[in-house]
Parts: structure tokens; sequence; C-alpha cells
């Protein structure tokens, strides 16, 4: 929660100040998850049922890990999530294959890079008919022409 103000008075002149807790900006808060999910830690999953999150995994430098306490603040998980690139009907995953994507973009959601997963992606000519260069006549009717739209759009393989 973040503390937000606003000022009353003449001309915004700050007479009368009222400030109230309010959530942060959407975008702030996903922010601060994405960072959190980059840093989560794999717990054993046998740990979880006494309240107490152990980690599991090797540290660098070293053989053998002891298993520690985890911090608070962390976000845990106990199992690997699914690639969700391949279909897989048990977890009803329809796969990115035939999905639309943009080409190009490689940091924003969508793109070809990130939702195709390294399969690439096919550039398909799509053509449509729609009404254009409408005119409208007095009074209750509007003559438009046909006219052929064609895009081209890209389709992860």
């Amino acid at each position: 929660m973040e503390v937000r103000c606003k000022c009353h008075g003449l001309s915004g002149s700050c007479q009368l100040r009222t400030c109230w807790r309010a959530t942060p900006d959407f975008r702030v808060v996903a922010t601060t998850i994405k960072k959190q999910y980059r840093k989560a830690l794999m717990v054993a999953q046998e740990g979880l049922n006494n309240g107490v999150s152990v980690l599991r995994g090797r540290p660098r430098g070293r053989r053998k890990s002891k298993a520690r306490p985890a911090p608070k603040t962390s976000l845990l998980f106990f199992e690997k999530s699914p690639s969700f690139c391949e279909a897989d009907p048990k977890l009803d995953s329809p796969g990115t294959s035939g999905r639309v994507c943009r080409i190009g973009r490689t940091s924003r959601t969508g793109s070809c890079d990130l939702l195709c997963c390294g399969r690439g992606h096919d550039l398909i000519r799509k053509s449509s008919v729609k009404p254009c260069n409408c005119t409208f006549h007095w009074c209750c009717k509007v003559d438009c022409q046909k006219c052929k739209d064609d895009k081209w759009i890209a389709v992860c393989k």
C-alpha cells in the first residue's frame, strides 16, 4: 500500500490536504511480482507439511547442500512449471502452435520470439473484403464500394 494525497483550496493551494492509503499502480505490482517470480526458490515438499519451508538444491561451490529455512519474503515452489509450448490435453493446454504473434518485438508480450518457443513462425497473407469509400446520401442511404484488404500475419510453427 502507498500513501496518496490531494490538496484542496483555491487555485490548487494546499489549504486542506487529504491523504489515504491505496494500492499502487497495477504495473508496479506486476513488475514486483515478476521480479519475485524470477528469484523464486524450490522447496522440499515434505517441508511444507510442518510449516517449515526447506530449500532443495545445491548452492554453487558445495558438493552437498544442507536444508535451511527459506526467507519469509521469498516466493516458493515445490514443483517445476510445465512447458506450455507443446499441446498437453491433461493440463488443457493447446500449446502455442498456430498462435498469432508479433514480429520484431522481443521484450513485449506476444512477440514471436517468446510465444513460438524457438520453433519460428510463418507469414500468412489474410485477405478480406471490407466496405470502403462510403458516401452518405440524404436521407437514409449509404453507398459503399467493396475493397480487398490484405494483411500479413505471423503464426507460430
